[in-house]
């Protein structure tokens, strides 16, 4: 399971990105936006305490994945991943308030390294064959899913859980 929060910046505080094209929300890699280094903490915007943003202080994320299939011998982590949709809700109702928007990610069989692992270049295919899109996931169309959620255009999604599988599920 990845968890990972993001604080948002004011709006109208930096002058260099009101001026940049409206290219979409920066993509988030690894705990760390791409034109920056790493975020500061949830709920402690950049202005300092006190200060009230004109939309959500910031966003947290989980990801789960296969809560909605029947696999045999995926009881225990099928379960795992549906506490994780439950706290998401939870979590998003407590910190709410807060102006802190939380969501959950569940992706579809996706072609990592660790996904292949023990599996035949036909299991694979098979996986990705399962999918609405006839394809497996790819990593980069989970972290768009991700900049999405993390960015000012999804301030009033909260306490969802996003399936991004190619229809899968």
């Amino acid at each position: 399971m990845a968890v990972e929060f993001v604080a948002r910046e004011p709006v109208g505080r930096r002058p260099d990105r009101a001026r940049r094209p409206a290219a979409g929300p920066d993509p988030v890699v690894a705990g760390r936006r791409a034109d920056r280094g790493p975020r500061p903490p949830v709920g402690r915007p950049a202005d300092g305490p006190g200060h009230r943003l004109p939309g959500p202080v910031g966003s947290g994320y989980f990801s789960t994945s296969i809560t909605g299939l029947t696999q045999p011998t995926y009881s225990a982590y099928a379960a795992s991943k549906g506490a994780v949709e439950q706290i998401t809700r939870v979590l998003a109702k407590e910190l709410g308030p807060r102006q802190i928007t939380v969501n959950c990610v569940t992706p579809g069989p996706t072609d990592t390294e660790l996904f292949g692992e023990g599996k035949t270049e036909e299991q694979k295919q098979a996986f990705g064959r399962m999918a609405a899109l006839g394809r497996l996931g790819r990593p980069a169309d989970i972290a768009d899913a991700l900049a999405m959620l993390c960015g000012p255009d999804a301030g009033w999604a909260s306490g969802q859980a996003i399936r991004v599988n190619g229809g899968l599920i």
